[in-house]
């Protein structure tokens, strides 16, 4: 947690015709435009980015993953950064040119981009999505699964009761529905509360467990044995998970993956078992850039995980730009496809 948090405030006061004028994703190490912007004309969604302004693809990513504030050699949280803030991370990384130039796949000659007059963020979440909410459930009823979307663990306090009274519900109607099949989506989840990540632990664990190490930071209470609910899911459970699985959510999935209470579907998470929190906010006097200092080290029971990577997925799936593009839920689908396999053996 020791940073200037996302890149919001330095995308904020980046004028538009500073920015990268073209969209484009890291998909494994690879570069391709998710949207040409003005740039139509010349470029296609698919395209892939070889180089620009002279500069690889791969150094260009070495470059700017050195200045995102993660664990270790964790890939997931920078590549989510770098993908969520393109058009303006490219732009400091190369210090704002006045001009862009890129070479892609297929052309003989570099192209020469035009500038942004105006620019404006894509929606994180898909406007079609059913879920556009950070909880939601729903039944998928001709499949018979159920699916529990967690995009927060923030739920502090009272508000922990929000948390409390959804999860109650949500485990209500799949043990009264007869329910055998469970998909819980933390993709987006950035974590909160660790009574919050424990408390939907409770809920799909098969056994007793233990949320932090004796030496940790945080509560007594979550270093004392936890017994799973009574309503307690006991079919399958299938977890998907990406890169800005961060803080709690690290710590959720960490439990998850050395307690095999699911099957973890996606991308590498953006956190483990150990995160350093309890930070301080600071303000720069000249200008206004505030920042975080971490002061503690919170670690769950699953500390034989390797520390400088985040929580890797059972299954790796990741979009290629097609899907991306077109917002088809890649994991998803893969997940509902496996659940129907299995009921078939």
């Amino acid at each position: 947690h020791t940073s200037l948090g996302y890149f919001n405030q330095e995308d904020k006061i980046l004028p538009v015709k500073l920015r990268f004028p073209v969209e484009a994703r890291f998909i494994d190490s690879r570069l391709y435009i998710s949207d040409p912007l003005v740039n139509d004309d010349q470029l296609t969604v698919g395209d892939e980015i070889l180089s620009i302004n002279g500069k690889s693809v791969s150094e260009i990513k070495a470059g700017i993953y050195k200045h995102i504030s993660s664990d270790g050699h964790n890939e997931g949280f920078p590549k989510e950064i770098i993908n969520a803030y393109f058009t303006a991370i490219i732009a400091y990384y190369f210090g704002f040119p006045k001009r862009f130039e890129i070479v892609i796949t297929d052309r003989k000659k570099p192209v020469l981009l035009r500038q942004l007059n105006q620019y404006k963020y894509k929606p994180r979440v898909n406007p079609e999505d059913k879920c556009q909410d950070n909880l939601c459930f729903e039944i998928m009823s001709k499949k018979r699964i159920a699916k529990l979307t967690v995009r927060s663990f923030a739920y502090y306090g009272n508000r922990f009761n929000i948390f409390k009274t959804f999860v109650d519900r949500s485990f209500d109607e799949i043990a009264s529905s007869g329910i055998k099949n469970l998909i819980v989506d933390v993709r987006l989840n950035p974590g909160g509360s660790d009574a919050a990540g424990s408390y939907l632990l409770e809920h799909i664990a098969n056994r007793p467990f233990t949320y932090f190490a004796e030496a940790s930071a945080g509560s007594d209470q979550r270093k004392r044995e936890t017994r799973p609910s009574k309503y307690a899911f006991g079919g399958r459970t299938y977890i998907l998970i990406d890169g800005n699985g961060t803080s709690t959510t690290g710590h959720f999935l960490s439990l998850v993956k050395s307690n095999e209470f699911a099957t973890l579907i996606g991308e590498e998470a953006g956190a483990t078992y150990t995160v350093n929190d309890n930070s301080k906010s600071f303000k720069l006097t000249n200008t206004g850039i505030s920042y975080k200092v971490a002061r503690n080290t919170f670690f769950t029971t699953a500390n034989h995980l390797p520390k400088g990577r985040g929580v890797l997925p059972d299954h790796h799936i990741s979009q290629n730009i097609t899907d991306f593009v077109n917002r088809t839920d890649t994991a998803l689908n893969y997940t509902i496809a496996l659940i129907l396999k299995n009921k078939d053996d």
